[in-house]
């Protein structure tokens, strides 16, 4: 299949005024990233290019707007735009009465502080906080490794203390 010139460059172009990567970093949590895009899938369907981004953040607002700024790069060059599901942003509350507690009851089952932190990822927790106004949630989990690949795997001792440390809390509560 053979694509225009002028509309091969164009969709270049627009891949180039794409913002993509990591576009701002947590200030809640250091070292963590807050906002970032990816170009992630280009295909050449039905004589016409086909992108798929990926924008993600811990903030609503600077994630609709990255997004913003990617469709404009395309629709600039006059490519049509389409916006759809995302995972909806989870702001992280590490002072956070559950964190708090679930940090005391760690400390109680391991003798160990956790390591409180949070990843640059889309979670079910976003989306079941988009749903309850107002609550508070934490994530918990075993150790992964090469995440969404071929080999993709877990640490098996993490997934043992995990889960013993789910039936603690889950007592505990």
């Amino acid at each position: 299949q053979a694509i225009k010139n002028k509309i091969s460059v164009s969709f270049i172009e627009a891949i180039y005024l794409a913002p993509y990567g990591v576009q701002a970093m947590s200030q809640s949590v250091k070292g963590v990233v807050e906002t970032s895009n990816n170009i992630a899938i280009i295909k050449l369907e039905d004589d016409k290019f086909k992108l798929l981004s990926s924008t993600r953040s811990l903030v609503e607002s600077a994630k609709e707007e990255t997004a913003l700024r990617v469709g404009a790069a395309f629709e600039i060059l006059g490519f049509k735009v389409i916006y759809n599901d995302s995972y909806p942003s989870w702001a992280p509350n590490p002072n956070s009465q559950l964190t708090k507690k679930v940090v005391a009851e760690y400390k109680k089952y391991s003798g160990k502080a956790p390591v409180v932190t949070c990843i640059h990822a889309g979670l079910e927790c976003g989306i079941i906080n988009s749903l309850v106004p107002g609550m508070d949630s934490i994530s918990i989990g075993p150790n992964l490794f090469d995440v969404h690949s071929v080999n993709e795997h877990i640490e098996y001792d993490s997934a043992v203390r995990t889960m013993g440390f789910l039936r603690h809390l889950i007592k505990a509560l």
